[in-house]
C-alpha cells in the first residue's frame, strides 16, 4: 500500500478508501445525542459565560482592586476621588486601565489558543485521541467554570484573569476535537 515515514500518508489513503467505498460505521442515535447535547450546551457557554459574564466579571474585580489601592476609593466611572485620574492595575509589568484588564486576559488567551491549534489541529484530524481529548477538554471547561463560584473576591482579580486564560484556551481546544 501507499505509506510514508510518518504514516499520515497511510491514514489519509485509509480514510479515503473508506468513504470511497462506503465503509464508514454508521453513527448510532446515542452519539448523536451527545453531539446534540455538547452543541446545546456549548452554544449559550460561549455566548454568554465567555463573552458578556467573564469579561464583567474581570473588569469588576479589577476595578475593585484598583480603587482599594488608592487613599479615597473611586466614584462610579472608576476614577481616583482624590485626583480623578482612571483607576490602573499592574500586570506582569504593564500598567493596563482596570477597564481594560478583561480585554488584555482575552487577547492574552486568543494568542494562546492560535498557537495551541497549530499544534493541535493534527490530532484532531488524524489522531487516535480525538474523543478522549475532547473529553478531557470539554469536562476541564465545565470544571474551570463551575470553580467561578469562589473568584468573588477582589484579591483574586489576577488570578482569576489567569483562569479565565485557561478556561478560553480548553474551550477553543474542546471546539477544535468537537468539530
Amino acid at each position: 500500500g501507499r505509506s510514508n515515514q510518518h504514516g499520515r500518508g497511510q491514514t489519509i489513503f485509509s480514510v479515503t478508501k473508506i468513504f470511497e467505498k462506503g465503509e464508514q460505521p454508521k453513527t448510532d442515535k446515542q452519539e448523536i445525542w451527545a453531539w446534540y447535547c455538547y452543541d446545546w450546551a456549548n452554544s449559550p457557554f460561549a455566548g454568554v459565560v465567555m463573552a458578556l459574564l467573564m469579561p464583567l466579571l474581570l473588569t469588576d474585580l479589577a476595578e475593585e482592586y484598583g480603587c482599594s489601592e488608592t487613599k479615597y476609593g473611586c466614584d462610579l466611572q472608576a476614577q481616583d476621588l482624590e485626583n480623578g485620574n482612571v483607576i490602573q492595575v499592574s500586570v506582569g509589568g504593564w500598567e493596563l486601565k482596570a477597564t481594560s484588564y478583561s480585554a488584555a486576559m482575552i487577547g492574552l488567551a486568543s494568542l494562546i489558543q492560535a498557537v495551541m491549534y497549530l499544534f493541535v489541529g493534527p490530532l484532531a484530524d488524524y489522531g487516535k485521541w480525538r474523543t478522549s481529548l475532547f473529553r478531557v477538554t470539554s469536562i476541564s471547561t465545565g470544571f474551570a467554570v463551575c470553580c467561578y463560584i469562589f473568584f468573588g473576591d477582589k484579591s483574586l482579580w489576577q488570578f482569576v484573569g489567569w483562569w479565565t486564560i485557561i478556561a478560553t484556551v480548553l474551550l477553543g481546544l474542546s471546539i477544535i476535537f468537537y468539530n
